[in-house]
């Protein structure tokens, strides 16, 4: 379930976002219009220098409910905007097998700590469940849905999906 406390943090320092937009998180909008940052995996960073600790995926997950495809949209952006941030911020470094190596791994158990970008990819996770309700399902559908757009776009080119992504950064 979502995390009031961040909630009423955010409300208290006039940070919430606006209704959902379709195809933009709650935590992409958080990130983008209210200038707020993700300092490590555990920490969002506010405009005022203060910090809060995000809270672990298991803690944030609701029972299993049906999303909206809206949802699901919006959940597999902010995790394809969490790849294109770490791509740009590593010198386009990042390769489409590697990408598609770690969304095996966060398809199967999202909640499994990662490292690199897959640390980055659950950091972002965990701030737009702190902010929106999702269920496991809802997280693992959303991946999967990354994973078939990465692989059907790394065919022949070693960074076509993180190309084809990368939009999202500029």
């Amino acid at each position: 379930m979502s995390d009031s406390d961040l909630k009423q943090t955010l409300s208290e320092k006039n940070l919430l976002v606006p209704s959902q937009q379709s195809g933009v998180s709650y935590a992409m909008a958080l990130l983008m219009e209210k200038e707020c940052g993700l300092a490590d995996p555990n920490t969002l960073s506010l405009p005022d220098g203060s910090q809060v600790t995000l809270k672990g995926l298991t803690e944030l997950y609701v029972e299993a409910k049906p999303a909206k495809d809206s949802e699901i949209d919006a959940l597999a952006m902010v995790m394809e905007y969490a790849i294109a941030h770490y791509d740009h911020h590593h010198d386009h470094g990042l390769r489409d097998a590697e990408t598609i190596k770690m969304l095996d791994k966060l398809s199967m158990k999202p909640e499994v700590a990662l490292d690199g970008v897959g640390a980055v990819v659950q950091a972002h996770l965990r701030l737009e469940l702190s902010l929106k309700d999702y269920s496991r399902a809802d997280v693992r559908t959303a991946v999967r849905r990354i994973q078939r757009s990465a692989q059907r776009n790394s065919k022949g080119n070693e960074r076509g999906y993180l190309n084809h992504i990368h939009h999202l950064m500029h």
